[in-house]
């Protein structure tokens, strides 16, 4: 898959997941560590999606 793709991907899945009260708005996620294992990218596509979570203000 697409770094793109995959950076996408991680966005929806933790915009979803706070959405539904997974998580808190503006409160701590997994380690970007963590996140990269899980979803199997690069931590440079980790910091992306999580990036593009803070510029929504998410």
């Amino acid at each position: 898959m697409q770094t793109d793709s995959m950076t996408e991907i991680i966005f929806d899945f933790f915009a979803s997941q706070i959405e539904f009260g997974c998580y808190k708005e503006g409160g701590a996620l997994p380690s970007i560590s963590h996140i990269s294992r899980q979803f199997q990218v690069s931590a440079l596509t980790v910091r992306t999606a999580l990036a593009r979570l803070r510029e929504r203000g998410i």
